[in-house]
């Protein structure tokens, strides 16, 4: 695998969502980070792509150059927190990385990237949903700056036993 360096950082495009939708399916069959059971099709994570865009979202990947398919190493966006007029200075984190480049600092990159384009946009709270088993990704949070807000216990149910879910925060602006 390549270095943290050759990994380019950039918007996502249309292009990349086919490598999103690997991690993002990884993510459902084999860990308790999505709450979700069956994979999704490429036709739906295009509709999530279009959604973000149109509403002014920013999504970014990570890029390995080293490979002849320039696969997506990590994606990062921010989205709706609540579809609610009265939260619109909210918005809520999603952070993945690819099962092959994980531990390096990739996820750090691509928050500390987010967080600004967060500041830059006008937002005032970044929140994060957390599956509380997720030590690593609670660690990382924390490094960056987010205060732990609470946990909501036996929220999910997913490989035969129920899962907590810890929400955390980050004052931006």
């Amino acid at each position: 695998m390549c270095e943290l360096d050759q990994l380019e950082i950039r918007d996502c495009e249309l292009s990349d969502v086919p490598g999103i939708l690997e991690i993002f399916n990884w993510e459902i069959l084999h860990s308790t980070s999505i709450f979700e059971y069956e994979e999704k099709a490429l036709e739906e994570r295009e509709a999530w792509f279009n959604f973000l865009k149109s509403r002014g979202y920013p999504l970014i990947v990570a890029i390995d150059t080293t490979t002849p398919e320039k696969r997506v190493a990590g994606y990062c966006c921010l989205g709706v927190f609540r579809d609610k007029p009265a939260f619109k200075s909210t918005t809520e984190v999603s952070l993945y990385i690819h099962q092959g480049y994980r531990r390096r600092g990739l996820g750090k990159r691509l928050m500390k990237e987010i967080i600004q384009r967060g500041k830059d946009l006008g937002f005032c709270n970044i929140i994060a949903g957390i599956t509380a088993e997720n030590t690593a990704s609670l660690k990382l949070y924390e490094q960056l700056g987010f205060s732990f807000v609470g946990t909501f216990h036996r929220v999910g149910y997913k490989f035969d036993r129920w899962l907590d879910c810890t929400f955390m925060e980050l004052m931006i602006n």
